[in-house]
């Protein structure tokens, strides 16, 4: 379901499945092809679509290793993105459940 707020952005709202622990991934250009960084791992629920995105990459969310997550997020299509940045946003609607799996 595809929203909008008026102000040329596009959104729509998903619940995600985030993992306790955060996982290694490749840098973007223009890293090197040896670096790493850590992202939460992130299950798209009803598509199983999964999304690499920083510990800071949803706003309003304060990500705690350890802790497995189901959150509703606003993923906001970004109007005019700079040509090597990201071409969407993520906003926390409301965390469904925090699980701690220590």
């Amino acid at each position: 379901c595809l929203l909008s707020r008026g102000l040329g952005d596009v959104y729509k709202r998903q619940v995600m499945d985030i993992s306790s622990e955060l996982v290694s991934t490749g840098v973007r250009p223009p890293g090197h092809a040896g670096d790493y960084v850590k992202m939460m791992e992130c299950i798209v629920e009803g598509t199983n679509e999964t999304l690499y995105i920083s510990p800071h990459g949803i706003e309003g969310f304060e990500y705690v290793e350890g802790f497995k997550y189901k959150v509703r997020v606003r993923i906001i299509n970004i109007a005019n993105p700079p040509a090597d940045g990201y071409t969407e946003r993520y906003e926390l609607v409301e965390i469904i459940s925090k699980e701690n799996i220590s």
